[in-house]
């Protein structure tokens, strides 16, 4: 744990970013080489565990500044859990999806198979690439494809349909290499950034197996909330109260520390019926962002959904006495087992978590905002 001399929490989420950001760059190096059925193993490992570890001390931070590291926990998510750009059906290959069938070319980077109908190349082609790097790589690790007898340069230095030279944002054609401007194409700065192999409408047009296809990545990121949901992840606004609560429910049930039960009271006017605490008076000496004043705002909230309710019997001469019709009474008390706790309340989370709309977040998936 990192403070400042201003007993701040700045200095330790600065810290714990740089953590995250580092783990991320782990996660996403090895998770090709990791089974998919341990990749949530990996997130509560490498990541969470990270994220997690002293969180009840300092997680009553601002919306604002938990939404920095909730941002960082998507990017993880998304990651491991979500759909790739190169996320292929098991024996197929290249831009098609197609199966292994006739010429085929391995990526150097990425050791993705290639056809080379889909690239536009013919057989003299193929056999004059000494290194071959796909599109992708092309762009993403600034590498490019080494051929025996490089490509003659335009000798006259003019390009596209309009046979003016070379200006502004371009775009060369995957088959007979020419080079076109995005103006003359009609196409946008975005549009280019993100076509990952074009084919001008000349080759297109005499291509008779029709095998040539302008490439395309959508660049747009992949909603997270159905992955939250669908493998069970809280986010980093409801493992606060997660954790709070687990941690207030151990030392109420085993008074340890005493030094901090004594701080929990229970409601004069509910003592031996409810479990409800009293919560202090907020002024300088209680902040509002501690430990015990959330907690105890958490508790009052949940604790009759979390905690099962013991039956007692009484005898009937006691019944008759206080003119009872009910010979037991139930209570609520400290007899709910730890775990029982823990997977009800996950529960809960995850349940106020995923509700609203599918895939956009809002405050009321939180529990500190409902």
């Amino acid at each position: 744990m990192t403070i400042d001399e201003n007993l701040t929490w700045t200095p330790h989420l600065e810290n714990l970013k740089k953590k995250l950001t580092c783990s991320q760059g782990v996660l996403y190096r090895i998770k090709d080489s990791i089974p998919k059925s341990l990749h949530k193993t990996l997130y509560h490992s490498l990541f969470e565990s990270h994220l997690t570890y002293g969180i009840s001390v300092w997680g009553a931070q601002s919306h604002t500044v938990l939404h920095e590291l909730f941002t960082l926990q998507k990017h993880c998510v998304r990651t491991l859990f979500g759909n790739h750009l190169r996320k292929q059906k098991e024996g197929t290959y290249c831009y098609c999806n197609y199966g292994e069938s006739g010429t085929m070319l391995c990526c150097e980077k990425c050791n993705f198979w290639f056809h080379d109908e889909c690239l536009g190349l013919t057989e003299d082609e193929v056999s004059n690439i000494n290194i071959f790097f796909c599109a992708g790589c092309e762009n993403r690790y600034d590498v490019s494809t080494k051929y025996v007898v490089p490509a003659l340069p335009s000798s006259n230095g003019m390009y596209c349909y309009c046979r003016e030279g070379e200006s502004g944002l371009m775009i060369e054609c995957g088959k007979c290499k020419e080079w076109f401007h995005n103006t003359c194409l009609n196409l946008s700065e975005s549009s280019i950034n993100q076509t990952l192999l074009y084919f001008c409408k000349e080759c297109i047009s005499r291509d008779t197996r029709k095998s040539l296809k302008i490439i395309s990545i959508d660049y747009t990121k992949e909603h997270t909330k159905p992955l939250f949901k669908k493998h069970e992840i809280l986010s980093v606004f409801n493992l606060y109260p997660y954790h709070c609560l687990l941690e207030l429910y151990k030392i109420l049930k085993f008074r340890t520390p005493y030094c901090i039960f004594e701080q929990f009271r229970l409601l004069p006017s509910q003592t031996g019926r409810s479990l409800t605490l009293k919560v202090p008076t907020y002024n300088l000496r209680c902040q509002k962002q501690t430990f015990t004043y959330q907690t105890l705002i958490f508790w009052n909230k949940m604790h009759k959904k979390l905690l099962k309710p013991s039956v007692v019997n009484l005898h009937q001469s006691h019944t008759s006495k206080l003119n009872l019709l009910a010979s037991e009474v139930i209570l609520l008390d400290y007899s709910t087992k730890i775990a029982a706790l823990k997977s009800g309340l996950r529960k809960i989370l995850l349940s106020t978590q995923a509700s609203g709309g599918r895939i956009d977040w809002s405050t009321d998936n939180y529990l500190s905002n409902t």
